[in-house]
């Protein structure tokens, strides 16, 4: 089975901060998404909103990465 372009809903989502880094939580349904702020935003793909963002206290993340078998968020930024 194929897929055209016309099988894909395509739809655009805006975050306040400039995104620098996906990732997809498949357990959850969840999108978090790094940014230039000090918040990692979460999209519920389920829900189809916005779930409250983790804060951190940097001034930007630049990686997310989720741990596959005990579900641990790992973020990164560019601070020593």
């Amino acid at each position: 089975m194929y897929l055209t372009v016309s099988d894909i809903l395509l739809t655009r989502t805006r975050i306040p901060k400039f995104g620098r880094d996906l990732e997809f939580y498949s357990r959850t349904g969840e999108l978090f998404i790094g940014a230039t702020g000090s918040d990692v935003y979460r999209l519920s793909l389920s829900r189809g909103t916005f779930m409250s963002p983790l804060e951190t206290s940097s001034e930007g993340v630049n990686c997310v990465h989720i741990h596959p078998d005990h579900s641990l968020v790992m973020l990164g930024n560019n601070e020593a």
